[in-house]
């Protein structure tokens, strides 16, 4: 016969390891494992092998919950027996009533919610036990986990790609519940630069500034100051046909020998490098890391010039517009009334939607131009307003057949 004493002591240590796995789950379950990295890298205790955990997390809530059934299964039959033997049959209801308000209470509200005050840190406090929990209980943990997996493995596993995108939408969603808007806008772009293109950011070959490759001497130099860049591309017999890039400071020291300097631009430049404009712009950061250049030549499946993209363009993409004392500060957008905003044909709808906080599709056109044009179908006449995805675009200003100027009216805009 086992002591009053002893049973009732092995209740309240059941319903203890029932509050303690419980408030393991919670603290398991809202733990961050960017902040748990962080926590690692300063050294803080516990937090590697919480890291550690939060990576098996699965196996290690299927622990959990075998073992909190387990302690709450054995402090209920105990408490039923010890009622039974003292008040017969009415013992039964009681233990039930009574034990379900202390699990309740003592080993599910009360754990969880503590847990849930600072997760990371409870998770940092409970790792040592939990982990040596954990691998008594991996024999049925994974015999549960294997007839679970084989169960639901058509209708709910995700793939690698579907976690992928699962933790970037975790981290989009941190993303704008914290920090100031502009460092929101630079964390977005960061995300960004995997799927966005090249093409979507390079210098479009219609705004190129480039020299002939046939000049040479006081004419090549004379161009050369006339045009607010240091790297310059330079052509044959046409001006998308780009054979090398000319550096103003390789110029400036052919300039001290005579016969040097009167040779041609397309001598004196550096082989031009080409990128295909399907590269990502997280690649082709990458590749200007590795290879130390500045400038490349977009070019289309056909080979065909399609523009340049620079280092400076991918930092845009990130930090916004940067000017220095040869720019003309004001950037793209020109005047804002309201809600009412008048922009140039050329600037981009993906800056338009960060900086506004529109939707604007940028799958056809990726200017605003290209995308009134798209909308209307043929080329609008000034002062025409053609509507999309719910907005108006006024035509203000053409110059022959190019969009130079419009006025966008959002939505939820008051109509003149």
């Amino acid at each position: 016969m086992i002591p009053d004493w002893l049973l009732l002591l092995s209740i309240v240590l059941l319903l203890g390891g029932s509050a303690f796995l419980s408030g393991s789950e919670s603290a398991l379950t809202a733990s961050s494992r960017a902040r748990l990295l962080f926590l690692e890298r300063k050294g803080g205790r516990g937090a590697r092998l919480a890291g550690r955990l939060l990576g098996d997390r699965d196996r290690v809530i299927g622990a959990i919950l075998i073992g909190n059934n387990l302690f709450n299964t054995l402090a209920t039959a105990l408490a039923a027996g010890f009622l039974v033997v003292r008040l017969g049959d009415e013992g039964i209801l009681l233990a039930t009533i009574l034990m379900t308000v202390l699990i309740s209470f003592f080993s599910e509200v009360l754990p969880k919610f503590y847990a849930l005050q600072e997760p990371e840190r409870t998770m940092r406090r409970v790792a040592p036990v939990l982990r040596v929990f954990t691998l008594l209980l991996r024999p049925f943990v994974f015999v549960i986990y294997g007839l679970a997996e084989l169960f639901l493995r058509a209708a709910f596993r995700r793939g690698a790609r579907e976690r992928r995108e699962a933790r970037e939408e975790e981290l989009r969603g941190a993303i704008e519940v914290h920090g100031e808007a502009e460092e929101r806008r630079m964390l977005r772009s960061v995300l960004d630069m995997r799927e966005d293109s090249i093409s979507e950011v390079m210098v479009h070959r219609s705004e190129v500034v480039s020299v002939p490759g046939d000049l040479r001497g006081a004419e090549l130099l004379e161009r050369v100051l006339s045009i607010p860049h240091s790297r310059i591309p330079v052509w044959r017999d046409h001006q998308e046909n780009i054979v090398g890039i000319l550096y103003v400071k390789d110029l400036f020291r052919a300039s001290r020998s005579a016969e040097k300097f009167d040779e041609r631009a397309d001598a004196l430049a550096r082989p031009a490098w080409f990128s295909p404009d399907s590269t990502s712009v997280s690649a082709q950061l990458r590749t200007f890391r590795r290879r130390r250049e500045h400038i490349s030549v977009v070019v289309d499946e056909y080979g065909e010039m399609m523009g340049l993209v620079t280092l400076e363009d991918i930092l845009e993409e990130i930090v916004g517009e940067i000017f220095d004392e040869e720019d003309e500060a004001g950037g793209m957008v020109a005047e804002v009334r309201g809600d009412v905003v008048i922009a140039a044909g050329g600037v981009s709808v993906r800056d338009l939607n960060r900086e506004f906080g529109w939707r604007l599709p940028d799958e056809d056109a990726s200017t605003l131009g290209g995308l009134v044009l798209y909308a209307a179908e043929r080329i609008p006449e000034a002062g025409e307003v053609v509507e999309a995805e719910g907005f108006s675009f006024r035509v203000l200003e053409l110059s022959g057949r190019t969009i130079v100027r419009v006025e966008i009216r959002p939505p939820d805009s008051e109509p003149e």
